[in-house]
């Protein structure tokens, strides 16, 4: 009979753990890209998107310079940003964006974009800063910036 209690539980407690990691799967949160207000984008393709983060494409196409901002390494968004973008180039892991970055700096070919700690601080630089390019949480306030779509 104790045993039974104790398959019972471990069962329970089993269903439980594994309710819970769906409900948090589910609950990641997603990002909104962000632009300078005076850009005349409406859109961008994910590869592109990747790409400039990676800065592998330093220039929008009206030829002014693409200047990515990224989020805190321990940022939820930027959890978001990496699985749903950066996927497309392999690394949809923070860690694997990390050791990119390691590579192309021990190397000489690259710097990382600039890391900013909030939305609002990704907010106030890409309001700020002609060429800019940003994502932050669904949640965030917007006003003072230009919403992007990110198409496959």
């Amino acid at each position: 009979m104790k045993a039974n209690r104790t398959v019972l539980l471990g069962a329970a407690l089993a269903l439980l753990w594994g309710g819970s990691g769906i409900m948090a799967a589910d609950a990641t949160p997603g990002f909104r890209l962000v632009v300078s207000p005076e850009s005349s984008l409406t859109s961008l393709r994910r590869a592109e998107v990747a790409r400039i983060f990676l800065r592998k494409q330093s220039r929008w196409k009206d030829g002014r310079d693409a200047l990515p901002v990224d989020q805190s390494a321990r940022s939820p968004v930027r959890a978001a940003f990496s699985k749903d973008v950066l996927a497309v180039e392999g690394l949809e892991k923070i860690s694997a964006v990390e050791g990119y970055w390691r590579q192309q700096i021990f190397s000489g070919r690259g710097t990382p974009p600039a890391i900013k700690a909030s939305d609002a601080e990704v907010l106030q630089y890409v309001a700020s800063t002609p060429g800019a390019v940003g994502y932050v949480s669904e949640s965030a306030s917007v006003a003072g910036v230009k919403t992007l779509t990110v198409k496959d």
